[in-house]
């Protein structure tokens, strides 16, 4: 998958104020894959750690996917695209 750009939306705490909730699609030459994730909130709310942690939630999700985790897909990045502070290996 060649990802030309990834969106976070609807970044919002749960009722709990544990873990931060949101939406993360990755945008491709031929479509969007949208990935739901929940990551432990970081203290302050919907800010850029929870945004970057939400990003790495994401790519860990579809790197479980069989396709990937078989070896047959493969993941790229549009030139500008891999989000600074997320690990290489995310």
């Amino acid at each position: 998958m060649y990802i030309t750009q990834i969106e976070v939306s609807d970044m919002r705490a749960d009722s709990h104020q544990i873990n931060t909730l949101g939406h993360v699609a990755f945008q491709t030459p031929t479509g969007q894959v949208q990935v739901d994730c929940a990551v432990r909130n970081s203290g302050n709310n919907c800010n850029n750690n929870s945004k970057l942690a939400l990003i790495t939630e994401a790519l860990r999700q579809i790197a479980r996917m069989p396709e990937y985790r078989a070896g047959r897909g493969s993941l790229s990045f549009a030139p500008g695209v891999w989000p600074l502070g997320v690990p290489a290996n995310a």
